[in-house]
């Protein structure tokens, strides 16, 4: 993606959810960073913990997703990271913030999930040591 356009486009997702109190923080990832045309804009977001509630997620990320489509003029796909699975928010803090309110709290989002990934990898390795070792 050429870096004008991804700029305009980190521009528009910070003015847009600058608007939207309950985000703490977002994040370009996947295609969006790595591809030289533009499909679709991969955004995760993610929302104040304090006020997040899981029943509305759904009702939360097509409401951002209608916001940033009408801010950027181009299809996007939002994730709530609040709510996404522990590889999804692995591979969406690897990626690029593009807007944070609250930098305590992302960071500590990060913190959580990188500890995660760390305790999930060891216990992978250990299942998988057990199955070797016993056959």
């Amino acid at each position: 993606m050429a870096q004008a356009l991804r700029s305009q486009i980190r521009t528009g997702i910070a003015t847009a959810l600058a608007a939207e109190s309950g985000v703490v923080a977002a994040y370009l990832f996947g295609s969006t960073l790595s591809a030289d045309s533009v499909g679709d804009v991969d955004v995760a977001v993610l929302l104040d913990p304090e006020r997040h509630d899981s029943q509305r997620s759904v009702d939360a990320q097509l409401h951002l997703m209608a916001r940033l489509e009408r801010v950027l003029g181009i299809p996007v796909d939002v994730v709530i990271l609040n709510d996404a699975p522990l590889g999804l928010r692995l591979a969406a803090v690897r990626g690029l913030v593009v807007y944070s309110r609250d930098d305590t709290k992302r960071q500590a989002f990060v913190e959580q999930t990188t500890l995660q990934a760390m305790d999930s990898a060891f216990l992978r390795r250990e299942s998988l040591r057990d199955v070797l070792s016993s056959r």
